[in-house]
C-alpha cells in the first residue's frame, strides 16, 4: 500500500515524526512488515508499506 502527496514535504533528518506516522510504523514492524518514506522540503511525501499475508487453510 502506498500514499503520496504533492505538499510541502519535510526534512527527514530534522523533523520528528508525529503520533500518527509513528503508530503506523510501529504496527508495520509488529507484523514483520516493511516501510519506506521518501520526502524532502518542497517535494511532497511518499510512504509505502508492505505486509506479507499468509493464506489461511480452509
Amino acid at each position: 500500500m502506498s500514499y503520496s502527496d504533492s505538499g510541502i514535504g519535510f526534512n527527514l533528518a530534522t523533523t520528528p515524526f508525529g503520533l500518527g506516522l509513528t503508530s503506523i510504523m510501529n504496527r508495520v514492524k509488529m507484523v514483520n512488515g516493511k516501510y519506506k518514506i521518501s520526502t524532502s522540503e518542497g517535494r511532497g511525501f511518499y510512504f509505502e508499506l508492505v505486509v506479507l499475508i499468509k493464506p489461511r487453510a480452509l
